[in-house]
């Protein structure tokens, strides 16, 4: 069964509430991926920005481990929106979709790792497998998304808000939370602007968020 029409879908540019079945009503694609848009600003990005430490404004509640999990959260449903159908894809779609995001958050994330870092996290953890963890992002995949997820603590990868942004340790990771969602933001703006900005008829970002769409409505 579909979901109801009278289901919240989300709000429009001026703050009115969004029906589903307003949104099945709608026929233009771009008009429906701007709903997308507005929905995924509200209840995504929005609400999740209460927990971060914004220079000037105060956050409510310390709170660097749910940021950190609901910033994985995000990264792995924007890559949902723009990757989930990219005929690149291997049968692997959750960390597919998840790495090719993160892959934007620092040119060096999609690079192999080099082999000093893999010995020396081969040496900490010599129990782990780490056949796919080639690259940065897909140790974020393996080694802090699944591991947060599943266990609530990080496995190769850690979290300090000292840093910057991120540094490479003797065979581990570390991650600024406030970085990593900040990033995350600016990546999810970047992917937008680039999807509006395609006016091909073959735009893949076009063609995979309006599908996403079309399975989000069923």
């Amino acid at each position: 069964m579909p979901v109801p029409d009278e289901t919240y879908f989300g709000s429009d540019e001026n703050g009115t509430g969004v029906l589903y079945g307003m949104v099945r009503k709608e026929t233009n694609r771009v008009r429906r991926i701007q709903l997308l848009e507005l929905r995924l600003r509200v209840l995504l990005v929005g609400q999740i920005d209460e927990l971060y430490a914004a220079p000037n404004r105060p956050r409510k509640v310390y709170s660097p481990f749910p940021l950190a999990i609901l910033t994985c959260v995000s990264i792995e449903t924007l890559g949902r929106v723009f990757y989930l159908n990219d005929k690149k894809k291997d049968e692997k779609v959750q960390s597919y979709c998840f790495v090719s995001v993160v892959n934007h958050f620092d040119k060096q994330f999609s690079r192999p790792l080099n082999k000093e870092f893999k010995a020396l996290l081969r040496k900490r953890f010599p129990e782990e497998q780490l056949d796919a963890s080639g690259t940065l992002s897909q140790l974020l995949y393996s080694y802090f998304r699944n591991t947060f997820v599943h266990g609530y603590s990080g496995r190769g990868v850690y979290l300090e808000e000292a840093e910057d942004s991120w540094v490479m340790g003797d065979g581990f990771l570390v991650v600024n939370p406030n970085w990593f969602w900040r990033r995350f933001k600016q990546v999810f703006n970047e992917h937008f602007l680039r999807l509006y900005a395609n006016k091909e008829a073959n735009n893949p970002f076009m063609i995979s968020a309006s599908i996403y769409v079309a399975e989000l409505l069923k």
